[in-house]
């Protein structure tokens, strides 16, 4: 008996460990902007393989940059309920998540919003929730301010969940990066996973990994308890 309660133990954690896909950080190499330009800097979208699957993503972090064939780690987060990522000092950072997303709904068209023709504009609205220097970018823009103040209203308003199905945050790992000494943290990224975007798959070796190591101890607790009943 304490035989089959250890193997159901371990299976279970072992099961636990694997399935947790997030708690992995995922390789981010920048391949470039993908043209979009307004006021002298690129907007959505950015030109990405993440963990080796090509994706086109939304940057939110309008004081850092990025260089082409940089790469980095990322930790992935969802909406709602991100709390302070990037910026530990964003005492509002839910609501400004929120509104985010809700934007990058708009620009993509998702989850039940009407897509926003305008990308550049909102792409400057999201900026312009985390970032004080974009916000006096835009003063004179009133689209985009006005993206940006229906935007953080309405995630004021306790919003759905289902307003940010798919919706993942990219926080780099502080660090991680490589190919350009000294500079500043790389950006943080939007991106969307849902239907009919294919899904971000986790690293092929830590997969593998996961499945040899459960039916190793698998087999183990097997043997052990079958030789244990026969003794």
């Amino acid at each position: 008996m304490r035989h089959t309660r250890l193997f159901a133990f371990i299976f279970a954690l072992l099961a636990a460990i694997f399935l947790s896909g997030s708690a992995f950080a995922d390789s981010m190499v920048f391949t470039g902007p993908g043209g979009n330009n307004s006021g002298g800097v690129y907007t959505y979208p950015y030109n990405f393989t993440v963990n080796g699957q090509s994706m086109q993503l939304l940057c939110d972090t309008f004081d850092n940059e990025i260089f082409n064939n940089e790469t980095w780690t990322a930790t992935e987060h969802s909406i709602p309920g991100s709390g302070r990522l990037f910026d530990p000092t964003d005492v509002n950072a839910v609501t400004d998540y929120e509104a985010a997303g809700i934007i990058f709904d708009g620009i993509l068209g998702i989850n039940g919003f009407a897509k926003n023709p305008d990308t550049n504009d909102a792409n400057w609205a999201i900026w312009a929730i985390f970032s004080p220097t974009a916000l006096g970018d835009i003063a004179g823009n009133t689209n985009a301010l006005a993206i940006y103040n229906a935007a953080l209203t309405a995630a004021g308003n306790t919003p759905p969940t289902s307003d940010f199905a798919g919706i993942v945050v990219y926080t780099p790992d502080p660090g991680s990066q490589s190919g350009q000494p000294g500079h500043k943290t790389p950006q943080e990224f939007l991106g969307y996973t849902g239907d009919p975007f294919t899904p971000v798959p986790e690293p092929g070796g830590l997969s593998l990994l996961g499945i040899l190591t459960l039916f190793a101890v698998t087999g183990f607790a097997f043997r052990k308890r079958f030789a244990f009943e026969r003794a």
